[in-house]
């Protein structure tokens, strides 16, 4: 029998045979594939379950890693909703990039580590954009996105053809600028960190031994989105025992412009010959009709696993795929559809819903109804209930940390942004109208919910220190609201 072979069960598991198949793997490498809908989260809870209760691995030894912060701390709650919280030896869940960072920072030896932040990063954008007057387009955000891909992806691939931002002659010095801030400047951002990283634990050995010891069983998630230096730096850490359990899909990866590629899941294969392989092949989120036509157009995809994908749910409203050379096109036809419906007294115009996947391309869709006359509820997105009520919590941040300032933190505001975005805070312990901040924190007990108040407070005083645009991007990015939202 196979190190990796499924062990006799101690649990009962309810899933399907091949979700079981893969929680109850031991020891060794697996990849499961999970396509959209597949339980790939409830595998890995109970998989990491299954190490601590039925193969007696210390929790502390567990690292399971996601690729946002919000994932990390969506999946570590279900895991304590379900299994409760072990404070002595606690399984960890963590992005990448944290644990990537906190192995820096315990090696740094008193050399502080100036990660790039999002407004400093937005400014420095702009100015390289700017020196290249692309600041007078249209859209110029869309230039700024497209050049910091670029940079992340020629940082990585030095040597492959430009990839997003379009203008070769200019780049170069682009570049250049960019990679002299940070040097300039002791910044690092998310590219370098991990570059960093992977660099370390080549060279130090003792670094290397040391982390080894600490985690022994690696949980992946979104395995499709890694990068060859952090696969490489995941079996550093593994070491020869490779206990790497990675889910993932190749078709749903869609992070190539920060250097994330596919086929990272075949070099997986080919570093692990004998791996366990478990395709999860039930999908309970489509319709059969939505999984055909998915399925029918990734195939397209040259490089990919193949997968036998079957839908839960049976039948499902017709589709059609349809193709177009150009915006205009595309516009002319929903639009002419959507007036032939109409004409024949089939439906109103108000029973149509088009989707977009930017702002930026509903605005211009908009605009292209307008000046054909036909109307639209595009220009009043900000009296959508959803819209209003996201509104409401940005202006609940702003007051609470008013009152902080003067000292007490009325309930009704309090309470509105307690858990936006998830602080595990309970809302019952806070039961008076209004207290200042030492009650606050007297009607909780020490620990995490003590830490996640005090954390939330700091964010408060910053709110109001910092000017208004600086103000409003670190409530939305740094503190994730835009996320929860």
């Amino acid at each position: 029998m196979s190190e990796h072979t499924p062990q006799p069960p101690k649990q009962h598991i309810i899933g399907n045979p091949k979700q079981n198949e893969a929680i109850r793997h031991g020891k060794g490498p697996c990849l499961v594939l999970a396509g959209p809908g597949s339980g790939k989260t409830f595998v890995l809870i109970e998989h990491c379950r299954y190490l601590i209760r039925n193969l007696h691995v210390c929790p502390s030894e567990i690292l399971v890693l996601t690729f946002s912060r919000t994932a990390a701390i969506e999946m570590k709650s279900r895991y304590e909703r379900k299994y409760g919280n072990d404070t002595v030896s606690p399984v960890t869940f963590g992005t990448f990039h944290a644990v990537f960072y906190r192995i820096l920072q315990q090696s740094a030896a008193g050399k502080e580590l100036r990660l790039l932040d999002e407004k400093t990063k937005e400014g420095l954008l702009r100015n390289l954009i700017t020196s290249c007057h692309y600041d007078r387009l249209e859209d110029p955000t869309a230039k700024m996105s497209a050049l910091y891909s670029e940079i992340l992806y020629h940082k990585r691939y030095p040597n492959a053809h430009w990839k997003y931002f379009t203008d070769e002659a200019n780049f170069p010095r682009l570049f250049q600028a960019y990679e002299t801030f940070l040097a300039d400047e002791g910044y690092i951002d998310f590219d370098d960190m991990i570059r960093l990283c992977n660099e370390l634990l080549k060279k130090d050995e003792i670094v290397l031994r040391s982390w080894k010891s600490r985690f022994r069983y690696f949980l992946l998630d979104e395995f499709q989105d890694i990068d060859p230096v952090q696969l490489e730096t995941i079996e550093l850490l593994a070491g020869e025992e490779r206990n790497i359990f990675a889910v993932g899909d190749d078709d749903q990866s869609i992070y190539s412009f920060r250097g994330a590629n596919p086929l990272v899941m075949q070099t997986f294969l080919d570093h692990n010959p004998g791996l366990h392989l478990v395709e999860l092949t039930i999908n309970y989120r489509c319709s059969e009709e939505i999984l055909k036509q998915a399925v029918r157009l990734i195939r397209d995809n040259e490089e990919r696993l193949e997968k036998h994908q079957v839908a839960e749910h049976k039948g499902g409203v017709p589709m059609r795929l349809e193709g177009y050379a150009d915006e205009a096109e595309q516009f002319a036809e929903i639009m002419k559809r959507i007036r032939e419906s109409v004409q024949k007294g089939e439906r109103s115009s108000s029973d149509f819903a088009v989707i977009f996947r930017t702002h930026y391309q509903l605005e211009s869709f908009r605009r292209y109804l307008v000046k054909h006359g036909m109307e639209s509820r595009g220009d009043t997105v900000f009296r959508e209930p959803a819209v209003g009520e996201a509104l409401s919590v940005i202006v609940s941040y702003y007051r609470a940390a008013l009152q902080l300032k003067q000292g007490y933190l009325s309930r009704d505001d309090f309470l509105r942004i307690l858990n936006i975005p998830q602080r595990y805070l309970l809302r019952h312990t806070f039961s008076k109208e209004s207290m200042n901040p030492r009650e606050y924190l007297l009607t909780i007990q020490q620990g995490r919910q003590s830490d996640a108040l005090l954390d939330l407070f700091d964010d408060l005083h910053l709110l109001c220190d910092l000017d208004p645009v600086s103000s409003l991007s670190y409530l939305l990015t740094d503190m994730e609201l835009e996320t929860a939202l």
